[in-house]
């Protein structure tokens, strides 16, 4: 009997997860094509191989995007997606699931990280890198810079990028390496994706830190040139 009934609770767990998700593709879809983008169901996918220096791609395996809205942002191809990898091996690996946008920048950009003040990481993802206060301290209240280049931390968070950032909800994690720009949110749970307001804001603040690229970052920094350079 108690069999039954865990079984009936977890099949109906499961018929409102997959309403929620249905509900959340509409919302997406519409937000989307308000952004003059496509939407994807999506399924199996791999990363481009110059992202696979971010950990968040180079870790894991089974890699899914879903819900994914498609095109370009400030001229620039982006992609917003829910990020599905597995961790772990033997006969139960471990799932995890994440929020997340990936841009493509006009520039060869150094290794920078930006994290919400709220969130810890795993120091080996920090090694190498400098941390480094802003000119704002509710900035630096909220985030935590860390760059390979002090001056280019300085040049890409600019004051309307830091605006950006401080204006709603923190992104919990922001990471720029060569031609890329991520950010996302996670690992979460499925319930909490939620509404779209995260992705949203990706959209918002991708848009603004692509088009605050001052024209002397893109003359010194071109595509295939050396991101120490």
């Amino acid at each position: 009997m108690a069999a039954l009934v865990v079984t009936a609770v977890a099949a109906v767990r499961a018929h409102r997860r997959r309403l929620g998700d249905r509900a959340r593709h509409r919302e997406l879809e519409a937000l989307a094509a308000a952004h003059g983008l496509k939407f994807a169901e999506g399924s199996r996918w791999e990363p481009p191989v110059q992202c696979l220096r971010l950990p968040l791609f180079r870790d894991g395996y089974g890699r899914e995007a879903r819900h994914a809205m498609l095109g370009h942002v400030a001229g620039q191809p982006a992609m917003v997606f829910d990020y599905e990898r597995c961790t772990g091996t033997g006969k139960q690996p471990h799932q995890q699931l994440f929020h997340a946008a990936l841009l493509k920048l006009p520039i060869e950009a150094p290794r920078l990280v930006i994290r919400s003040a709220q969130v810890t990481d795993a120091l080996s993802h920090w090694l190498g890198l400098e941390p480094i206060e802003m000119e704002s301290e509710e900035f630096n209240r909220r985030y935590r810079v860390l760059c390979e280049d002090r001056k280019f931390a300085f040049d890409f968070c600019r004051p309307v990028v830091m605006a950006a950032l401080l204006d709603g909800d923190p992104i919990p994690a922001l990471e720029v390496e060569g031609r890329f720009l991520l950010m996302y949110d996670g690992p979460l749970a499925p319930e909490q994706l939620g509404d779209p307001a995260m992705a949203e804001r990706f959209l918002e603040i991708g848009r603004r830190i692509l088009e605050s690229i001052p024209e002397y970052v893109r003359h010194d920094r071109p595509p295939g040139s050396s991101p120490a350079s």
